[in-house]
């Protein structure tokens, strides 16, 4: 972590190597989440914007080295709104 004083494991972040959590902890929250912020009509500005055949891709691109988390939470995310 950078400014924490605290060096980082060899070759990597702190906790790289740790399994990630199983969906089982965090699916129902992603759910939850994902129903308070779209409500029943969904994202209204994204329908009003961007057509439904639409699809997109991302690049992450980083500055500097560094480590990233929450990545299969995220997956989940995209995956429970390509499924709805």
């Amino acid at each position: 972590m950078a400014g924490s004083g605290s060096p980082s494991p060899p070759g990597g972040c702190r906790g790289a190597g740790v399994n990630t959590l199983a969906p089982l902890l965090y699916r129902d929250l992603v759910r939850l989440t994902l129903t308070e912020d779209l409500g029943r009509a969904g994202d209204l500005t994204t329908h009003a914007v961007i057509l439904a055949c639409s699809r997109a891709k991302a690049h992450l691109v980083a500055r500097q080295a560094g480590c990233i988390a929450g990545l299969a939470v995220a997956e989940e995310a995209f995956r429970q709104l390509d499924a709805g």
